[in-house]
């Protein structure tokens, strides 16, 4: 699977507003994403510049959204709803999300909880529309030996580059993706 790296820079960013959906969405701080995330597509990636097949890097692939099979990943109750709403910051979300009682999906692998889903969610929404700018930087992290993106100087200007374009996708473009994360 493929590492990702979720930035709280990203995560801040991202236009994402709460036009039909019954979630308001924050920044919810610098999530720890060194363990991987779920490749829908159940490939490895085993660092260093696998070749995908397709001529490319790894780290250049495209980051899918999770698949059908492993949502929802948030009970969604109105409690849930209700704590998430009342957060006047994303450390609140976070710790709503974190709260979440959920069993972890355990399917592919990994323990991908309610908080990684809707970090996933965003991520993926992200690279569908800035996928040149999230490829570099990955690819940055890997050629870098960067542990926390957060902290990789080396790839300052690919950050920046995510974050710029990231400040253009549409108000709510990422809600269909996140709402995923919470049954129906």
């Amino acid at each position: 699977m493929k590492k990702l790296f979720v930035m709280c820079a990203v995560l801040a960013v991202v236009g994402c507003g709460d036009d039909d959906s019954r979630v308001m969405l924050m920044d919810s701080g610098p999530r720890d994403d060194t363990g991987g995330a779920v490749d829908s597509g159940g490939g490895t990636d085993t660092g260093g510049g696998t070749d995908t097949g397709g001529g490319g890097r790894a780290c250049e692939a495209p980051i899918e959204a999770l698949p059908a099979s492993v949502l929802p990943r948030c009970s969604g109750d109105m409690a849930q709803i209700n704590c998430i709403n009342g957060c006047a910051d994303g450390a609140c979300q976070r710790a709503c999300l974190d709260s979440d009682t959920t069993p972890p999906e355990t399917m592919t692998g990994q323990m991908l909880n309610c908080g990684d889903c809707w970090d996933y969610q965003i991520f993926s929404c992200v690279d569908m529309n800035c996928h040149t700018q999230v490829a570099a930087a990955n690819c940055c992290f890997e050629d870098n030996g960067c542990t926390d993106p957060n902290m990789c100087a080396a790839c300052s200007a690919e950050i920046m580059a995510i974050n710029t374009c990231s400040m253009g996708i549409p108000a709510g473009a990422c809600n269909a993706l996140i709402m995923g994360c919470f049954p129906s």
